[in-house]
């Protein structure tokens, strides 16, 4: 059921207007229009979940709504997709990143280096 007509046949000339006649404006659902203030709101998406892992060697399950991982190392953060991979360089060791489309999360280093590393994900609207 539509909201509503818009006649635009007053803003045509008169040898346009058999052309054009009512315009019929379908209403968006609630679940729409959340979907579209939340993108308007999160452009960039928004964080859903957030883990530590170890940094010489860790495995993770990433929850299935979320859409990529900012990967937080000291030499700046690191955005990686569902699917793919990315080698690190911190100072002389190198992090292999994997995020598999199964929601996987696997960090590795070619060191025993201790502490850990902030992960978040998040999901785009």
């Amino acid at each position: 059921m539509a909201l509503g007509s818009v006649s635009i046949s007053s803003f045509i000339p008169g040898e346009l207007e058999d052309l054009t006649g009512t315009v019929s404006i379908t209403p968006f659902t609630r679940a729409e229009i959340e979907r579209l203030a939340n993108k308007k709101a999160y452009p960039n998406g928004r964080v859903v979940w957030s883990w530590s892992v170890r940094a010489a060697s860790d495995t993770v399950n990433v929850p299935t709504d979320v859409d990529y991982l900012v990967v937080a190392f000291a030499t700046g953060d690191y955005k990686l997709l569902r699917g793919y991979s990315i080698k690190v360089p911190v100072n002389t060791i190198t992090y292999t990143i994997k995020f598999t489309t199964g929601g996987v999360f696997t960090i590795s280093c070619s060191y025993n280096v201790t502490g850990y590393i902030s992960i978040s994900g998040y999901h785009y609207y």
